[in-house]
């Protein structure tokens, strides 16, 4: 799965994980942007076993409670799963408690839901009430670590993500009271937290987080964490006038298709159509031989998942499994031509990377064919005005850091 994260996404940045790995009863405070693959990016990256809690609808199956179980899954029931299930909780916590006794580590994503929305939602009280149960009665250390995980854009592949690990929460002084205590471990982690990720409060200025940390690529060959957080301050700032930025962006989104993230130019632009030009015979082999699995994944995702926070996730576990099926069945298939075993192999590697760069690159080149005329960019002076602009603030959040 570890391999699958590093094809899907373009670059993975991990912060302060020392704080998770450094042993001991550790209770990971996490938000939650993309369902099932947040668990999963801790649980490849983290270098020591990590349990969290996650949806009890899906352990009813035997089988699938067997399997979720081992790899270090607890149930959590809500009220949509009914009344009578939410006495199972009182279980899941005993475990996750016998876990902590241990020096084991859990995973609790405090905001309750997932939502691939730029904001750090109202956090739950239910972790801060296991944590500090555990603190009060049994007098237990254990190191509450708040985690950020940020992703580019959770909805498409070969984008950048961010997992942001702070410092431990130190609750000795807080004194012993239950509830004072869990309160106060809440809010400490409101406050940890929110450095930690992406927060835009604002709804109407979502669509410009997305394009500008999209575009950030454009400008930097390695987005850094700390430098996206300076670009959303400067679209939180009331001194950076962003309503005149979303009407001209709501102007061109309404208009016929064009490319809103700032294009690439110059030499990387030139990079980026050379390793096309090369990469085009072993990327057609790939769309022929691997295509297969991915187009499936897809198509099945895509008509079949309706929530954003669950696309991506089902998708990216969908074309590791189908393609591993397909491989296996291929190769297998030419057991009895051996010879020609280790460079089918090769191709259908090789053609599944060539197939994402040509899914990544190919509708931008198909828009700078079009808006580009004998090398000099034909774009709409709007969109031409909307990306200086956006460009602008991009540069000054890299002068800032």
């Amino acid at each position: 799965m570890k391999l699958g994260f590093r094809l899907w996404f373009r670059r993975i940045t991990c912060c302060g994980m020392e704080q998770i790995d450094n042993g001991g009863a550790t209770i990971i405070l996490a938000n939650h942007t993309a369902s099932f693959m947040d668990a999963m990016l801790v649980a490849c990256f983290v270098r020591r076993k990590v349990h969290f809690f996650t949806r009890g609808d899906v352990f009813g199956n035997p089988y699938a409670n067997r399997l979720m179980r081992h790899l270090g899954m607890l149930p959590i029931y809500r009220m949509v799963d009914g009344k009578d299930m939410l006495q199972h909780n009182e279980s899941s916590n005993s475990e996750a408690a016998a876990i902590l006794k241990g020096g084991g580590a859990v995973l609790i994503f405090c905001e309750g839901i997932s939502d691939v929305a730029p904001v750090l939602k109202p956090l739950k009280k239910g972790p801060f009430r296991l944590a500090a149960s555990l603190i009060a009665e049994q007098d237990m250390a254990i190191a509450l670590i708040p985690l950020g995980i940020n992703y580019i854009d959770p909805e498409h592949p070969y984008e950048d993500v961010f997992l942001e690990a702070g410092r431990a929460i130190d609750l000795s002084k807080e004194g012993s009271s239950l509830p004072h205590l869990a309160t106060r471990a809440m809010r400490r982690a409101e406050l940890d937290l929110a450095p930690l990720v992406w927060n835009v409060p604002e709804q109407a200025k979502w669509p410009l987080v997305g394009i500008g940390l999209k575009s950030f690529k454009q400008i930097v060959a390695r987005v850094r964490f700390s430098e996206c957080q300076n670009f959303l301050a400067q679209v939180n700032s009331e001194a950076w006038d962003t309503s005149r930025l979303l009407q001209s962006y709501n102007r061109i989104r309404d208009q016929e298709k064009v490319l809103l993230e700032i294009p690439t130019k110059g030499k990387k632009r030139q990079m980026h159509q050379l390793i096309v030009l090369l990469g085009l015979p072993i990327g057609f082999l790939g769309v022929v031989l691997s295509g297969l699995p991915l187009y499936l994944a897809k198509t099945i995702a895509d008509q079949r998942v309706s929530s954003p926070d669950f696309r991506a996730p089902v998708q990216l576990s969908l074309a590791v499994l189908l393609s591993l099926c397909w491989y296996l069945l291929v190769i297998f298939g030419l057991l009895t031509i051996l010879p020609l075993m280790a460079v089918v192999f090769t191709v259908l590697v090789g053609g599944w990377l060539a197939w994402f760069w040509l899914k990544i690159y190919l509708p931008e080149w198909i828009l700078f064919w079009k808006h580009h005329k004998a090398g000099t960019a034909n774009l709409p002076v709007e969109l031409k005005d909307f990306h200086a602009e956006l460009q602008a603030s991009l540069e000054k959040a890299l002068e800032r850091n």
